[in-house]
């Protein structure tokens, strides 16, 4: 045991110690996963991450009972530690967190089931981005473009405004387009479109620089699906659009011959 707690305050952590403790056996695991479990803080690479990696199922095993608890510090770590130690096997049990009252437990279980691709993952984002407190959708939204999410681009889309009456929106504009640029779904081309031609606002500073962001965006979809967009970009008086839409032009003409050349060689 002390070793254990030693091990875990990273005061012996070199491979020596996690030699030992690995001849010891899984006998340490319950151990190892109450410490991290009682942590007023998670610790980033924590070295019991690393010792835990080597026996998983039993972790597992362990992260189950601490589930149970009712204090959300050690709710969260579990889950912390069950993204650590990628062990997909244990999502089902994270599920049941979505729907919890407090907003950080929910979305460190939402976060983890998007890790691992989890069929729950994409209704619970969907709600996330529609939520009225800003930092959970700003959150989601950046999460919905970080693992591709094709799922929730409607819901992105709804929440772009032509119309905008408070710089706020301009910045929660240029996420979705972000979002949206990641995504690559070519069913986001016309609403973006729209917003180029027809979005009305009195900054027009912010609506220049998000309007930049929108073409940079494009890099993110395939070169058939931006076209019109592209040629939209031309013909505009801002010089760094038509510069952005030149080096889009350029990468995918680079991509292009390389292709030919490979598939030449062959």
């Amino acid at each position: 045991t002390k070793v254990v707690r030693m091990f875990g305050r990273g005061q012996t952590s070199d491979d020596n110690a996690l030699g030992f403790l690995l001849a010891i056996g899984a006998g340490i695991v319950p151990e190892a996963v109450s410490i991290l479990a009682n942590r007023e803080a998670a610790v980033e690479n924590d070295p019991l991450y690393r010792l835990l990696g080597h026996f998983r199922s039993e972790a597992v095993a362990e992260i189950e009972k601490h589930l149970s608890d009712t204090r959300l510090k050690v709710i969260i770590n579990m889950i912390l530690l069950i993204q650590a130690l990628e062990a997909e096997e244990a999502a089902d049990m994270v599920g049941p967190f979505l729907d919890h009252p407090d907003s950080i437990l929910r979305m460190q279980a939402l976060k983890a089931l998007l890790d691992f691709k989890h069929s729950e993952a994409a209704p619970h984002l969907r709600r996330a981005i529609q939520s009225k407190r800003k930092a959970l959708a700003f959150q989601a939204i950046e999460w919905a473009g970080r693992y591709k999410i094709q799922e929730v681009v409607p819901d992105l889309l709804s929440k772009m405004k032509k119309f905008i009456v408070f710089k706020s929106d301009l910045h929660t504009n240029e996420m979705i387009i972000k979002a949206l640029g990641r995504i690559g779904d070519p069913a986001s081309i016309l609403q973006l479109a729209k917003l180029v031609d027809g979005a009305v606002t009195l900054y027009r500073k912010q609506l220049v620089r998000m309007r930049r962001v929108l073409f940079e965006s494009l890099a993110g979809y395939t070169y058939t699906a931006i076209l019109p967009l592209i040629k939209t970009g031309y013909r505009s008086n801002d010089r760094e659009i038509r510069s952005i839409c030149q080096e889009i032009r350029k990468r995918v003409e680079t991509a292009a011959g390389k292709e030919n050349i490979s598939v030449s060689n062959t």
